[in-house]
């Protein structure tokens, strides 16, 4: 996908010490000075990585009252090495609030956080490296695009249950591509409004279901093609007199397993492809 016209140059704070700032980012974080700028009033420094977002350090020289101290600003960096970077600012003699470490709930990332000279917050992610080829991901894409990609389409995936177990079919036909196809039981359904009206053939108003997903298998083609399996428990029931169904005994109706191919649209992820393989049907005597 291009990347739009617009971004975001830099990105300011004001500091106390401005000798003291600059060598922080740039002996310390490894960051270039890449321009200075003396007014009247004020003394900015712009530094940064090459080719990335610059951080600009702001010091007012007019007396006026100016607090740089203790503001809740972060400021996001990726770099190769976070427990190295984490003992050099330990070294500089500046607080460490969390020492670099592996995080599973941010996608087995490792993570440190600092403070800069004023207190301002450095947060330090490992760089993404580039997936091998042999993990049968696209070649070129970084482990965080590639995460980008696996969650969007597993978002689309988890709606697909939840829209059809809400009967709110509308919504649900609309995670389908405009071309895109439903393969279930023998047939196949092409766009939207024929999936909708496919599933909608002797609906039952009083009709329960329960979609359970699992084992969600996402192999990444692209920055903008994925494919996909996923095992589908599917419970169903009537409801008799607005309560839920009751059953003796509480059962699958069906188990099986959904081929996919998803598409980044204008409009997000949805379905190019969804087929549904029986592995398990209700026996009947």
């Amino acid at each position: 996908m291009a990347r739009a016209a617009e971004n975001l140059g830099a990105v300011g704070i004001g500091v106390s010490d401005m000798a003291r700032s600059e060598d922080f980012y740039t002996r310390v974080l490894g960051m270039s000075v890449q321009q200075r700028i003396d007014l009247p009033h004020l003394q900015e420094v712009v530094v940064g990585y090459e080719g990335r977002t610059s951080v600009v350090l702001m010091h007012w020289l007019d007396g006026s009252e100016r607090n740089y101290k203790a503001n809740a600003v972060k400021l996001v960096f990726f770099v190769p090495d976070p427990k190295a970077l984490i003992a050099r600012i330990r070294a500089d003699g500046l607080p460490i609030q969390r020492e670099a470490e592996v995080m599973p709930e941010f996608h087995n990332m490792m993570i440190g956080l600092a403070e800069d000279p004023d207190g301002y917050v450095v947060e330090l992610l490992e760089l993404p490296r580039p997936v091998e080829a042999s993990t049968g991901a696209a070649p070129g894409l970084s482990a965080l695009q590639r995460l980008e990609v696996e969650q969007g389409c597993a978002r689309l995936a988890l709606d697909y249950s939840f829209l059809a177990d809400s009967a709110r079919m509308d919504e649900w036909s609309q995670l389908f591509a405009e071309d895109g196809e439903m393969h279930l039981f023998g047939q196949v359904h092409k766009g939207p409004a024929a999936i909708r009206a496919a599933v909608s053939a002797g609906g039952d108003p009083g009709a329960v279901t329960a979609h359970a997903i699992t084992n969600h298998r996402i192999d990444v083609r692209s920055a903008d093609e994925a494919e996909g399996a996923a095992y589908v428990i599917v419970f169903a029931g009537q409801r008799k007199d607005g309560a839920p169904p009751a059953a003796q005994q509480i059962a699958p109706m069906i188990v099986g397993v959904y081929r996919d191919r998803y598409r980044r649209t204008d409009k997000g992820w949805k379905f190019a492809s969804r087929a549904f393989e029986p592995t398990f049907t209700t026996a009947t005597a």
